[in-house]
């Protein structure tokens, strides 16, 4: 979102903003709801717990917004919270969702249909993307949305 309110228009920060949201939301309930169910917290506890571990999101956004670095360490910094994604799917989740068992198989496969039809969505969207530039007007280099990087 920092480098987001930098870089790109109103209306394309706002797009990440409500992608974050949604991401973030049903996540965050999840995290509060194991926090009282499996850790035993009561929920003032839970709350507190969750918000302090929110707190250093906000702090990212906001030193993301407020230093100046080049176009490499910022795409650096989106690669690296980008793998941190993946090393938790691939350690975490995949394991359970690769577990072939009789009474689990229906329950993988279901996890495994949702996932697919995630990273479906995930590949339309990015279908027409297109890129933020410094300029905050949305028109990367003379309407090159590839300008400065190779797919």
């Amino acid at each position: 979102i920092g480098f987001s309110a930098k870089a790109c228009t109103s209306s394309a920060l706002w797009a990440v903003t409500a992608a974050t949201v949604a991401h973030e939301a049903p996540q965050e309930i999840a995290d509060y709801i194991i926090l009282i169910t499996k850790a035993n917290l009561r929920w003032p506890q839970a709350l507190a717990v969750n918000v302090f571990a929110a707190v250093p999101s906000v702090v990212g956004a906001l030193i993301s917004y407020s230093v100046n670095v080049s176009d490499n360490v910022q795409g650096f910094f989106l690669a690296m919270g980008g793998g941190v994604y993946v090393f938790v799917a691939v350690t975490e989740l995949a394991p359970s969702i690769l577990e072939i068992r009789t009474p689990m198989v229906m329950s993988s496969m279901t996890r495994l249909l949702v996932f697919a039809i995630g990273a479906t969505l995930i590949g339309l969207v990015l279908i027409s993307h297109s890129h933020c530039d410094g300029d905050s007007d949305g028109d990367a280099a003379a309407g090159d949305d590839h300008a400065g990087h190779v797919h």
